[in-house]
């Protein structure tokens, strides 16, 4: 049996986990123009889902678009809340 040390090096090299390294998180950018509203977010999320919600107490989150990385949508006067989940 060897030493302690070379015991916990063995372990570690039979165990070891590599996580994911997490980047930065999408920022959704939205411009009004006339009567239409853009949301855009950068093209390497486009497999993530677009949700969007009227309140946030509580949330009922609805898929507006998906394999996308822009939408439209007419603008009105309620408030709407949205987001980015990841498939």
């Amino acid at each position: 049996m060897g030493t302690n040390a070379e015991v916990t090096d063995h372990i570690l090299l039979a165990y070891r986990v590599t996580l994911p390294t997490l980047g930065l998180e999408p920022v959704l950018s939205i411009e009004r123009s006339n009567t239409m509203v853009r949301i855009s977010w950068p093209s390497a999320y486009s497999n993530f889902l677009l949700q969007s919600t009227a309140t946030l107490t509580p949330p009922a989150w609805t898929v507006l678009a998906s394999n996308l990385s822009t939408f439209s949508t007419v603008a009105t006067n309620s408030a709407r809340f949205f987001r980015l989940a990841s498939p």
